[in-house]
């Protein structure tokens, strides 16, 4: 069972490592819980632990009998082995008297069955109980001396008696309990003084039928005799061990001394962990030059396409990336994670590679931080958060344990969190085995015991040791990992936080085209081929990544005076940007956003309209009924609200915003299921002087991101139909006009004929003469 604590709502999708069925959401990014048999059952916490209480209590009280062979391999048995109710030494003692026990009835016939089964044969338990004893004897920290304290221990075990039968997981808990506190742990303490009293009983066994005293007693200082050898106090017969790290540790958990010291306990239950930390600082130096060298500059199917060993080669120029990426791949490689987690998912670490085959068979996207649905720096990513968690978990339990809370909070405000990517090597802890070693035998953290008889002995230091471990600890500080600048590739939609636009509006105050200036400007591009617009949009993001940190740049500055100040190297940039010959050269730099923008629209109309993707196209509505409603719901929640912006009320702003929206959600791997209210409000899609009314705008939720190219179309269409319709109202305005202009004209010319005209009388037929009207 798997529980997520303050998740909400599952939004990954994963595989379970025992059943292995999916589980987690539908997809990534999606909060909709996936659909199986067996069904995933959503529990409260409390319910959830009570089920998991119940499933314990049910399991320690069915009967079961036999030997379960453990799925571990004899060879990887380590002594720090254990179960939850037991103390390494314990379990292996009784593992180790269990699997003799077994070979010793297998031996005498007593168990046809086992014999019979392919996987137990009398080295597989032999194999157990020899690994049982080398782990017993690190444990006890008692070179070949082991056999000495297990004769005492099994003394003890053969007049232990207990009635019953151990038939319940609960009886045998039980039992082994009563073992750990009244046979193991009462001879823990005494274990160098119990097998240094076996000795000297056997000395004096041995020299009951030898009347001298043998030269290993002397050696072993068992004996002594002053009057033979004087001097022989004066020469005591120490140890060196080159692992005294691990019989310290020994040492520490046989005397039970883990809430004496707690700060040593964790550091030594977490040195595996802990020793991981510095590498964080080579991969963070790495992932930083790239981010600095790429930001918004490279797109993503580039990155995701291409080696890195392409750009290292490409650019061999650049020696520090190179030097850098060294350093990287020597700390990719000295990590022993096998996994790492970033929030609810766990990543597998591969390296499956060889460190000379590393930088061609991984992608430059591969190095790029980026938190999109794509997946491809993930590991990076969740390699990076969890080195962190090690340092924030082992600061955070050292300040529980040695401050109060008072305090604690008082430090807090006076170190604040360092954001993990400006760490630097001295904020990182270093902790390691030699660190420990060195702790030990060069900052008093042991001694030798030079009492005759026990010069062989350590004695530790275990309040100093702890103190020097803290001290280490308090020099360094909690990472923040929670603002963290992510990678943007070009072309697409982030966080308006990290919108190039707007760190642009915040250093260079931006206004609005004439219209006169934008119909040129937009006849200019129409008839330019859409290869050299689109190369001269990515050349405009490169340099905006320049001018979002430009302060006090004039706003009346070219585009070109801007660029050559502010970019060395302009050999790649478009010749619309240098070249004064065209149009784009001498824009002030308070148009260049509204420049982009318009750009950005044109490609839409001309080429991108062709590229839309397919979930924006096909299959967004169930009906056209469904379509019509949706369109109808965001014309009726936009332009066609009563108390919106007269400037709103234009559906062309509403066009632009879209296609600002579409154009980069095509490159963008957002999740298309998200309220388009999310999208609409973004500050960065809108122009500087229409923001302050986005507030008034609240889409219902049920309208998406991708309904957004379905409402686009819509709205073109009602224009369209309306713009026919006054050209069609217009004409006949017209016909009407010069209808009744006609008419007026000719009553005017007969009132001015009747006016004007002589009588004229005639004689004889009474015909009247035809008057000419000139």
């Amino acid at each position: 069972m798997y529980y997520f604590e303050n998740c909400g709502r599952p939004n990954d999708r994963s595989k379970c490592p025992l059943c292995k069925n999916d589980i987690g959401s539908v997809k990534g990014g999606s909060i909709q819980l996936l659909v199986r048999d067996p069904p995933q059952i959503q529990l409260s916490i409390a319910d959830g632990f009570q089920l998991i209480d119940n499933y314990i209590k049910q399991y320690n009280e069915t009967n079961r009998y036999g030997y379960y062979i453990n799925p571990m391999q004899t060879e990887n048995s380590t002594a720090s082995e254990t179960n939850e109710h037991l103390q390494p030494i314990t379990y292996r003692l009784l593992h180790m008297f269990t699997h003799t026990l077994i070979m010793m009835l297998y031996d005498l016939k007593c168990l046809q069955s086992i014999r019979d089964t392919p996987d137990l044969k009398v080295n597989y338990f032999r194999k157990h109980y020899l690994k049982d004893y080398a782990l017993i004897n690190n444990i006890i920290g008692q070179q070949n001396e082991c056999h000495i304290w297990l004769y005492r221990i099994f003394n003890n075990l053969s007049s232990f008696c207990i009635d019953g039968v151990l038939d319940t997981n609960k009886k045998v808990v039980d039992f082994e309990k009563h073992i750990e506190q009244n046979v193991v742990l009462p001879h823990i303490k005494s274990v160098s003084d119990g097998i240094q009293q076996y000795k000297l009983v056997y000395s004096e066994f041995i020299r009951e039928s030898h009347a001298q005293s043998q030269l290993i007693d002397y050696i072993n200082e068992l004996v002594e005799n002053e009057k033979q050898y004087p001097l022989l106090n004066f020469l005591t017969i120490t140890r060196s061990n080159n692992d005294i790290v691990n019989e310290f540790r020994s040492q520490f958990y046989l005397l039970q001394y883990e809430k004496l010291y707690p700060i040593t306990d964790y550091v030594l239950k977490h040195l595996s962990e802990l020793e991981q930390i510095g590498y964080m600082y080579p991969i963070i130096n790495f992932t930083n030059y790239l981010l600095q060298k790429y930001n918004h500059r490279i797109l993503r199917t580039e990155a995701s396409t291409k080696e890195l060993d392409f750009y290292i080669k490409n650019d061999i120029n650049d020696k520090k990336l190179f030097s850098l990426f060294e350093q990287f791949r020597q700390a990719w490689y000295g990590l022993k994670l096998d996994d790492v987690q970033l929030d609810c998912t766990h990543i597998k670490i591969d390296r499956t590679q060889s460190m000379e085959q590393f930088s061609k068979s991984r992608k430059l996207a591969f190095f790029l931080l980026n938190r999109s649905t794509d997946n491809s720096s993930f590991e990076v990513l969740g390699c990076i958060h969890t080195l962190a968690k090690f340092q924030n978990s082992i600061i955070n339990f050292c300040k529980y344990i040695t401050i109060s809370q008072i305090l604690h909070e008082d430090i807090e405000r006076k170190q604040p969190a360092i954001e993990i990517q400006k760490i630097k090597k001295e904020h990182l802890l270093v902790i390691s085995s030699e660190v420990i070693d060195t702790i030990l035998r060069e900052e008093n953290g042991y001694i030798i015991n030079y009492e005759y008889g026990k010069t062989k002995e350590v004695i530790y230091d275990y309040d100093e040791i702890e103190t020097r471990l803290c001290n280490r600890i308090n020099r360094i500080r909690l990472i923040d990992t929670e603002n963290f600048n992510y990678f943007n590739y070009q072309f697409e939609l982030y966080h308006q936080d990290v919108s190039l636009f707007n760190d642009i509006r915040r250093n260079i105050k931006q206004e609005q085209i004439s219209t006169d200036e934008k119909v040129k400007l937009q006849q200019y591009l129409r008839n330019t081929k859409m290869d050299d617009v689109r190369q001269f949009l990515g050349s405009l993001d490169y340099v905006f990544t320049y001018f979002r940190h430009a302060t006090g740049r004039p706003t009346t500055s070219t585009l070109k005076k801007s660029v050559k100040i502010l970019i060395h190297n302009t050999s790649d940039l478009h010749s619309y940007i240098l070249n004064e010959q065209y149009p784009f050269a001498n824009i002030p730099l308070k148009y260049v956003i509204n420049l982009y923008e318009l750009i950005e629209e044109l490609v839409f109309d001309e080429v991108m309209r062709n590229y839309v993707k397919q979930e924006l196209i096909t299959d967004v509505c169930v009906n056209e009924e469904e379509k019509e409603n949706i369109i109808g719901q965001f014309v009726g929640s936009t332009y066609m609200l009563d108390n919106i912006s007269q400037q709103l009320k234009d559906p062309r702003v509403w066009l632009s915003v879209l296609k600002r929206l579409i154009i980069r959600v095509i490159t963008a791997n957002i999740d298309l299921n998200v309220s388009m209210q999310i999208y609409i409000e973004r500050t960065d899609l809108w122009n500087e002087d229409l923001i302050q009314y986005l507030d008034l705008i609240k889409i219902n939720d049920n309208i998406l991101v991708r309904h957004a190219y379905v409402i686009l179309e819509g709205i073109e269409a009602k224009l369209k139909q309306s713009n026919n319709l006054n050209t069609d109202n217009k004409t006949n305005n017209e016909s009407i006009n010069i209808r009744d202009w006609c008419q007026t004209k000719t009553e005017d010319i007969n009132r001015l004929t009747t006016l004007t005209a002589p009588e004229v009388t005639t004689i004889g037929n009474n015909k009247k003469k035809k008057l000419r009207v000139d």
